[in-house]
């Protein structure tokens, strides 16, 4: 029988990463993969997190930028209405 490593006893595992020591990108949000993928310069990694940004836009999780839209003033209101 094989007997574990000497250090799994007093290791403590961390939910964000592998055993090997690899980030998991489950849990991460869209815009802490965008910030991996501007800091990783390996193309495996690349694709495996250009992958999970895909699967996040799919169902819809990617956070909506806010956009500032000017209100039309009352002249260009008016405006528009005499137009019709």
């Amino acid at each position: 029988m094989a007997t574990k490593g000497s250090n799994q006893k007093n290791r403590k595992a961390d939910p964000s990463k592998t055993k090997t020591g690899r980030i998991r990108l489950g849990p991460l949000n869209f815009v802490q993969l965008e910030t991996m993928l501007g800091k990783s310069n390996k193309p495996k990694e690349q694709g495996k997190i250009r992958r999970r940004m895909r699967l996040l836009e799919k169902r819809g999780q990617v956070p909506r930028t806010v956009a500032v839209v000017e209100q039309p003033t009352a002249e260009q209101r008016s405006a528009d209405v005499t137009q019709w």
